[in-house]
């Protein structure tokens, strides 16, 4: 017994004559620190830890966690997933960081101050073929305005959940983003699928007794969106974007949203890509409205196309509203037809008119789809289009204006 205590005491002295080294912190790791460094720039705030462990090619962190908002608000939303695993670190001879995932495992997101507002839940996140470029790699501008950023070959999130009190919860599944292109200027093509989220119709039919969703013949809504862009700079560091976006329900239809040609300069990508500068940004258009036209500057656009891809909704309302009338689905058609020319004559578009009306007539008759688009002859920017804002039959030949219906690509 004796000896065994002797032998306690000996170990209890060893360990508190080791040197304090032997159990500090293991040291981070120059992904684990590049990846703190960017939340805390992007967020305000560090992301905080409770364990790291690396075993084999991967490094673990344990409980990681983070505010996304500026030090002491209230309502900043808080980020705690059950771990942050990072498969493979390695640092390519220009400084690049890869990895060949990232994982963000049970990740729980919501709002400070006693759990009322929206909570986020997310089982898994999965980024693969990763690359983070430090700061201090960026090599011009517009590298520095990449830098930070988390570059995937694809990202996959299985199901988002959405919960609040009060309300029933909604998931949505199935989102999926890939991409391609230069790691150092993020210049590349990407498309993505945002996925499914199915919402039941009373929960959008709002809380006044009435149920027009119903009445339309929907017991829910499967809400879904996609779309692509390409993305290139020029030698005057603009960037370069073609972008279509899609957005709507299934049964019921889309609105999609396409942009062509559209030249950014690279000053006002870094105000919108920083979060302090975007809230200055805010601040200061709240006070000169006008200070907008300036910050524009240099901001061109090229082609811009509106398009709404019916799946049975404008049928259900052309139905709805005519039996509500007592008049028969082609006598409310008439009566809708009448509205635009109108409109359009009085704005002195007698051309737009003649053009525009069997087109709107071609589609209620037939719903497929109806969109109105403009191609300037040459990239137009802001100030010109404001001039032209007022003389609207040199706009509509500028511009190159079209009404058309049931062309869907």
């Amino acid at each position: 017994m004796m000896m065994r205590l002797m032998t306690l005491c000996l170990a209890w002295v060893m360990l508190a004559a080791a040197p304090a080294t032997l159990f500090a912190k293991p040291a981070e790791p120059a992904i684990v620190k590049l990846i703190l460094d960017t939340f805390e720039s992007k967020y305000g705030q560090r992301p905080t830890y409770e364990a790291m462990e690396q075993t084999g090619g991967a490094i673990t962190l344990r409980r990681f966690s983070f505010i996304a908002g500026e030090q002491g608000a209230d309502n900043a939303p808080y980020a705690v997933a059950q771990s942050l695993v990072l498969e493979n670190p390695t640092v390519d001879d220009t400084g690049l960081h890869h990895l060949a995932s990232l994982e963000l495992k049970a990740l729980h997101v919501e709002e400070r101050g006693g759990g009322k507002g929206l909570q986020v839940d997310i089982p898994l996140l999965v980024m693969e073929d990763v690359s983070i470029l430090p700061p201090e790699a960026a090599r011009n501008p517009i590298e520095k305005l990449t830098a930070g950023a988390f570059l995937a070959a694809r990202t996959q999130i299985g199901e988002i959940r959405f919960s609040k009190p009060g309300n029933p919860p909604l998931t949505l599944r199935g989102f999926r983003y890939d991409w391609q292109g230069d790691r150092r200027t993020s210049a590349g093509k990407g498309t993505f699928d945002l996925g499914k989220l199915a919402i039941p119709a009373s929960l959008l039919s709002g809380k006044t007794g009435n149920d027009p969703l119903k009445e339309l013949g929907y017991d829910e809504l499967v809400f879904t969106g996609s779309g692509n862009y390409d993305a290139s700079w020029d030698d005057e560091q603009k960037m370069h974007l073609d972008l279509t976006f899609r957005l709507g329900a299934e049964k019921a239809g889309f609105q999609e949203f396409a942009i062509t040609g559209l030249a950014i300069p690279l000053g006002l990508l870094e105000k919108l890509s920083d979060m302090k500068k975007q809230k200055e940004l805010g601040d200061a258009l709240d006070k000169d409205p006008a200070a907008a036209m300036a910050l524009a500057d240099g901001l061109t656009l090229r082609g811009l196309k509106l398009s709404w891809i019916d799946r049975s909704l404008t049928s259900r309302l052309l139905e709805m509203n005519a039996r509500k009338k007592g008049i028969s689905r082609q006598a409310y058609i008439e009566t809708l037809l009448a509205y635009p020319q109108i409109l359009l004559m009085q704005l002195g578009l007698p051309r737009l008119a003649a053009e525009a009306t069997p087109q709107l007539r071609a589609f209620l008759m037939n719903p497929k789809s109806l969109s109105i688009s403009v191609h300037a002859q040459a990239p137009m920017d802001l100030k010109t289009l404001m001039t032209l804002m007022a003389d609207p039959a040199g706009l509509v030949e500028t511009l190159n204006l079209k009404v058309e219906a049931n062309k869907e690509d």
